[in-house]
């Protein structure tokens, strides 16, 4: 059942034209009405070979092509929603082989009007080999993984653009992707879905396998310059979060090693890239040796120092440095907490978390303290259905003990309120 929901499909590209008639052809096979579907693909700084794939298919839904010179993925997304016609928009990425069921899948999600929907991406790579790439898989995995448990709260970090759909009217209402960023715009649109109270949902049905056939550990590498520069524009838009980003946060397990990298990365920035290119030898060594436990050491070294040199492209001296970091890392404001009594049941706990929408929460059994739901920065608003993870996962132990102590003490108090037969020995 479709209620003859019209959607589009909004695909940015640059330069795979390979990749590209792969999903094109893929969208062709779909399990859904073709006259309800459209594509739109946007080239964005392609070359001609890229053109002439689109205009030799032949496929059975409405294809339309827009081309631009090079603006960013945020950009091609939003000029392919401006022409886009569906009242669904589904976003995927051109590097996907999608299942005959995605689009169905994604329709079928969308049981509620204000809701956004994110499809599964297993990962799949025929060429490449090593470590790095098994690690990059099991990451991958386990974020996925976490977002199939039941009464998962999500976060803003777990809008991938590579798959997901939503409302036309709610990603026009939002203006859309933030077209100053070249990268963590996925990211910085998720918090405002959140902010707006978007409902969050992952479908495991909406699966497309994501075959990254050119990631490699240098192209991290380059992408990680990316994140670290867009982190520092993404704290100006969003200042509440900026204590999330990765070069704000502090730990002292590696505070000698990050206070080295600072030193190289803004104080004398030459030697700092004669580091990182002996350094990048090294790791390319330990791999080649097969020594796994030092290549994920040094490996995560190279990539924090290129992380920071991205923000260095943002912020070029560690005064800027920590006076964006004074500035924008505010003291949190205390947020009163609501009592949840969990004596009552379950369900009546979710139905009060669900009726007061609490950001912290006391949980208590009858007169017993169990424990904290703190505040989430950057999380979707606390929910009933979050309750009995919250306790699962961090207070099982706590509630079971109060459980056993009220059976407890309820078992004491029956005992005693029993007549008792003494008998006295002769």
């Amino acid at each position: 059942m479709y209620n003859e929901q019209e959607v589009s499909i909004i695909i940015p590209t640059h330069n795979r034209p390979e990749s590209l008639g792969r999903l094109l052809n893929g969208l062709a096979v779909q399990d859904y009405p073709m006259h309800l579907l459209e594509v739109i693909v946007v080239a964005d700084g392609c070359n001609n070979q890229t053109k002439d794939i689109v205009a030799a298919l032949d496929v059975p839904y409405k294809l339309q092509l827009i081309e631009l010179t090079n603006q960013g993925p945020s950009v091609a997304r939003n000029r392919g929603v401006a022409v886009a016609q569906g009242t669904l928009l589904i976003f995927l990425d051109d590097d996907l082989e999608p299942c005959p069921g995605l689009v169905q899948a994604h329709v079928l999600a969308h049981t509620i009007p204000n809701r956004v929907v994110i499809g599964y991406l297993p990962y799949k790579s025929t060429k490449l080999t090593g470590k790095y790439i098994t690690r990059l898989r099991s990451w991958w995995e386990s974020k996925f993984y976490t977002m199939r448990q039941p009464g998962y709260r999500f976060m803003y970090t777990d809008l991938l653009s590579g798959n997901f759909s939503l409302p036309a009217t709610v990603f026009k209402q939002l203006n859309g992707f933030e077209e100053t960023l070249r990268c963590r715009e996925d990211y910085e649109f998720g918090v405002r879905l959140i902010k707006a109270g978007v409902d969050f949902y992952f479908s495991t049905d909406a699966w497309a396998v994501h075959r990254d056939e050119a990631t490699d550990f240098s192209r991290s590498l380059t992408r990680k310059r990316q994140e670290g520069n867009a982190d520092v524009q993404f704290g100006r838009l969003h200042p509440d979060l900026v204590r999330n980003l990765y070069f704000a946060s502090y730990s002292k397990r590696h505070a000698r090693v990050r206070r080295l990298l600072f030193t190289l990365v803004f104080r004398v920035p030459a030697i700092g890239n004669l580091f990182a290119f002996i350094l990048a030898a090294w790791v390319d060594l330990l791999l080649k040796i097969n020594s796994r436990k030092r290549w994920h050491k040094y490996s995560r070294i190279l990539q924090y120092y290129w992380y920071m040199k991205g923000v260095s492209d943002q912020l070029p001296n560690l005064v800027q440095l920590r006076n964006y970091i004074r500035e924008y890392r505010k003291p949190l404001i205390p947020v009163p907490a609501v009592d949840i009594n969990l004596d009552q049941g379950m369900q009546n706990a979710e139905a009060q978390v669900d009726q007061l929408r609490p950001a912290t929460v006391n949980l208590r059994y009858g007169d017993q303290f169990i424990g904290i739901i703190a505040p989430q920065h950057g999380a979707e608003p606390l929910r009933g259905m979050h309750l009995r993870a919250e306790l699962a996962h961090r207070y099982s132990w706590q509630l079971s003990q109060a459980l056993a102590l009220d059976k407890l003490t309820a078992d004491s108090s029956k005992l005693n309120s029993q007549p008792q037969n003494i008998l006295y020995a002769n």
